[in-house]
């Protein structure tokens, strides 16, 4: 049973630590070549080409087994605009500053830290379920460096990709985000790195960034709280929200919508990450004043790699007798593995006869994970969210949506459900703002000028991921979503849907 529950969690959220559990894909990937490189440079998307950088080696701790490109054959899109027909037009060129420069077209490194799909994920855990999704970020990103250098570079410079694959299986995701840092600061000086690290946050690889003065573009379902961007002012959120802010909107919408009410007892479920703790401390307990809760508060270990996951398993399902026992019918995950949580919580409670309410977030990826629950749980949980693609069965793109699908469609790269949809999406984000940031600085990329630029793309760039495809970058704020809505569950499609009482994420 143990192994078992190991698993599992691996596939609901460990498996999603740099891919996401879908159910399939257009995208063929083949395996790695025994004893490939890690870090790959070159103008063609992850391998080599003629004049590029050469590729760097990777040993010691840190180290990801058989790392690497897949076999997909990419073939260049023609007449699509990067940022979208709903964007402003940013001619080669212009300038967001609107100041006149020389510009620098010589190639530009940038750092990638990719993950590989679920079913390789799943593959190397032994794991008989059906593989959920066909591809991971590497295949998107390839694509994208593709796309990009075809049509001139970023801001008119052409990339050359370093790229380090991680693996969900590891031991020590810490260990692998270090390993990763040094790749693309010590063996490589790169200019941006564009990072997807699921539902696993470390600040530690984020200061290690910041330290080497490297902006970092995250794509992620986790995040830092306000302390940990703060500490890191070149980091960007391209998906996600601070725990601060996700908190304080979990909240405010489940008191408008009175799913909370004055007087409600509340689980909160603290998994003991600082930023979490952080978060806990400065927001969720005096929201829980304002609001008249109390709070049961118990915490879970940290989950800092593979290792950690029988540990929290057993963690989570000890706080279910404790929380029956004193009546609290209402429990909120504070953790990025909020899908995990709730499922191993509920796989307990149901032996107990007991049927709490759960409160999620875009977190939780719930239109992709709904397989993982009964119709009863589902029933049961009610979410915040500013991500469609995993929040909700349907949602109308927006047209920079559609220009990204179209982009990534034409190198094959096709999703048939929601997670491959929210990976589609959400790649583009981050080499569109890097797209626009450069072409504002005239190509120039030295830390401050990348991040002020970066800063600025805010009202200006669309999102193809975020609700209403806001783009909140600014000075003050270094996570892109604005725009949160209630979600729940539709008994009549077996989906989740929107309820449209939409609210500002501040």
């Amino acid at each position: 049973m143990a192994s078992l529950r190991m698993t599992r969690l691996v596939i609901g959220s460990a498996a999603t630590l740099l891919a996401l559990t879908a159910c399939g894909s257009t995208v063929n990937q083949a395996p790695s070549p025994a004893g490939s490189n890690l870090s790959t440079a070159g103008n063609d998307g992850l391998s080599g080409l003629p004049g590029a950088t050469a590729t760097a080696n990777q040993s010691g701790a840190g180290q990801f087994p058989n790392g690497g490109s897949t076999g997909t054959s990419l073939n260049g899109a023609a007449g699509v605009t990067p940022n979208g027909a709903a964007s402003t037009p940013i001619p080669p060129g212009g300038d967001l500053g609107g100041s006149s420069r020389s510009r620098v077209t010589t190639p530009i490194e940038i750092g990638l830290l990719v993950g590989p799909s679920s079913a390789s994920a799943q593959a190397a855990l032994g794991s008989n379920k059906q593989a959920a999704s066909g591809f991971g970020s590497d295949v998107t990103f390839k694509a994208l460096v593709q796309y990009y250098n075809s049509h001139g570079g970023l801001g008119g410079r052409k990339i050359v990709p370093i790229t380090y694959t991680a693996n969900a299986s590891d031991p020590s995701y810490e260990n692998d985000a270090q390993a990763a840092c040094a790749t693309f600061t010590q063996d490589h000086h790169v200019a941006a790195v564009i990072t997807t690290s699921g539902d696993f946050w470390s600040d530690n690889y984020a200061a290690c960034l910041t330290h080497a003065h490297v902006p970092n573009l995250m794509m992620s379902f986790a995040s830092t709280d306000d302390a940990g961007f703060a500490a890191s002012p070149s980091m960007f959120a391209t998906s996600a929200v601070s725990v601060d802010s996700r908190v304080t909107a979990m909240i405010d919408e489940m008191v408008q919508t009175r799913h909370l009410q004055r007087g409600d007892k509340l689980g909160v479920i603290v998994e003991d990450c600082p930023f979490n703790l952080r978060a806990y401390t400065r927001t969720l307990a005096p929201l829980a004043q304002r609001d008249g809760l109390s709070i049961d508060r118990r915490d879970i270990d940290c989950i800092t790699g593979y290792s950690d996951a029988g540990k929290d398993i057993a963690e989570v399902q000890n706080t279910v007798l404790p929380y029956h026992t004193a009546n609290i019918m209402k429990i909120l995950p504070l953790t990025g593995w909020e899908t995990s949580v709730v499922n191993f919580f509920e796989d307990q409670a149901q032996g107990q006869n007991y049927q709490p309410t759960y409160f999620v977030s875009s977190a939780a990826q719930m239109a992709s994970q709904q397989s993982n629950f009964s119709a009863n749980a589902l029933s049961r949980i009610f979410g915040t969210g500013w991500m469609p693609d995993t929040d909700v069965a349907v949602y109308p793109p927006s047209a920079a949506t559609l220009t990204c699908r179209k982009i990534l469609a034409s190198y094959g790269i096709v999703a048939q459900n929601r997670a491959d949809q929210y990976l589609v999406d959400a790649s583009c984000d981050p080499f569109r703002y890097l797209d626009a940031a450069l072409t504002s600085t005239g190509g120039l990329a030295d830390p401050s000028t990348l991040t002020r630029a970066l800063e600025s793309v805010g009202g200006v760039i669309p999102s193809s991921v975020t609700l209403g495809g806001s783009d909140g970058l600014s000075p003050s704020r270094h996570f892109a979503p604005t725009n949160a809505d209630e979600f729940s569950y539709r008994p009549g499609c077996s989906c989740f849907g929107y309820d449209h009482r939409p609210i500002q994420i501040s």
